[in-house]
């Protein structure tokens, strides 16, 4: 279909984004953008190594990747010095490296990817903590990429529970909306 009619398919998705949109009109043709996230092919090669925007960006929705910039410069600065010492090693030590950046970016993204997603949105709501879920997608949110299962296990349940409900999704499964508690007005 067309991107307008896309546009207003997934207004309707969002109860709280149709509810808000009732009384809205067009203020001008619908139009999209492209996404400007980008990757190198390759971060290293014979006597280089890229790091932050020089090798991949990631759309900007969340601040993470100023975290991730920061922490390639560290990973940069140690392939430096491992590559001045020796050069086959800092080319190893630096392919190492590219694909610890490239993961990192991966997760970042596939949050990205899916943040408009209406079981996202209903997971984002959803007051349980279940399987530290909730830990581990803030602790994502704060550009935390360790590599341990402290962190990397409440994430896997998330997205575990993200792919079953997004299927149940497809069948006309809808999240309980959560309940607010009314706040008496002063």
């Amino acid at each position: 279909g067309s991107v307008q009619d896309f546009f207003f398919e997934k207004v309707r998705d969002s109860p709280t984004v149709s509810a808000r949109m009732t009384l809205a009109e067009l203020a001008s043709e619908v139009i999209t953008t492209g996404n400007y996230s980008y990757c190198a092919r390759s971060a290293c090669g014979e006597g280089y190594f890229m790091i932050g925007d020089a090798f991949a960006f990631i759309d900007p929705v969340f601040s993470s990747g100023v975290l991730l910039a920061m922490t390639a410069g560290e990973i940069g600065a140690e392939v430096a010095i491992r590559w001045l010492a020796d050069p086959k090693a800092g080319l190893t030590m630096a392919r190492k490296a590219e694909r610890r950046m490239r993961k990192s970016m991966d997760k970042i993204g596939w949050l990205i990817y899916r943040i408009n997603h209406p079981v996202l949105r209903g997971m984002f709501m959803a007051p349980s903590d279940s399987f530290r879920m909730r830990a581990g997608l803030v602790s994502l949110l704060a550009g935390n990429m360790q590599r341990n299962w402290r962190y990397s296990a409440p994430l896997l349940a998330f997205k575990t529970v993200f792919y079953a409900l997004s299927l149940t999704y497809r069948f006309g499964f809808r999240l309980p909306a959560p309940v607010v508690p009314d706040v008496p007005a002063e």
